[in-house]
């Protein structure tokens, strides 16, 4: 009976700091802004076409949240039937997220690669991500996790703009509260006790 309590005090405690130490979603308010690198992205030939990616400043984001990372537009005066050609052009995203409680702020970074055919008449864009899709951070001791995608190509030059997306998820990690400590301290102390008493008893019975 007396190694049952105790192993019942010590599951006690553990789920007492367990509880303490889970991680949750929470509506943390943030900010976030997006730099391609190039901003513009020649074609092969360079004076036959190009797409141009503008970043974004964000206002405030609350929690998890789905947002754009880039706006793509292309232009070209190439004739249909010779276009503009794009061959693995690469780019990065740097992206900045500012902890909105702390205002501490950490970047990320993603790239990809852009490949197809553009004229005045067609756009064919193709995108492929290169890295990892999926970047995470400690930024103001929140879990921001950023996974870019999908990507949606431009259309005709001055016609249709495309977009790099990405959903960012935020997570905190709860330090345990005074209660949860006052009582972990107790059930240590408890434990503590009853070990003394029942290693004073064998020596008594010697």
């Amino acid at each position: 009976m007396r190694h049952l309590s105790a192993r019942k005090c010590a599951l006690a405690l553990g789920l007492c700091l367990l509880a303490g130490g889970q991680a949750r979603a929470d509506a943390v308010p943030w900010y976030y802004s997006s730099m391609p690198i190039p901003s513009v992205i020649k074609s092969d030939i360079p004076g036959m076409g190009q797409i141009n990616l503008t970043g974004v400043n964000s206002g405030q984001v609350t929690g998890s949240s789905s947002i754009v990372l880039a706006n793509l537009q292309t232009a070209s005066n190439a004739d249909p039937s010779n276009p503009a050609t794009f061959t693995n052009a690469g780019y990065q995203l740097a992206v900045t997220i500012v902890d909105g409680k702390t205002n501490t702020p950490g970047t990320v970074f993603f790239t990809g690669q852009i490949n197809g055919v553009l004229s005045s008449g067609n756009a064919l864009i193709l995108n492929n991500f290169t890295g990892s899709t999926t970047q995470s951070q400690t930024i103001g001791g929140h879990q921001y996790s950023v996974t870019i995608g999908p990507f949606a190509p431009p259309g005709l030059p001055g016609v249709g703009n495309g977009s790099i997306s990405a959903l960012a998820t935020v997570t905190v990690q709860e330090a345990p509260e005074p209660s949860t400590l006052a009582l972990s301290g107790l059930g240590l102390s408890l434990l503590g006790a009853r070990w003394l008493r029942r290693r004073r008893a064998a020596r008594a019975r010697k």
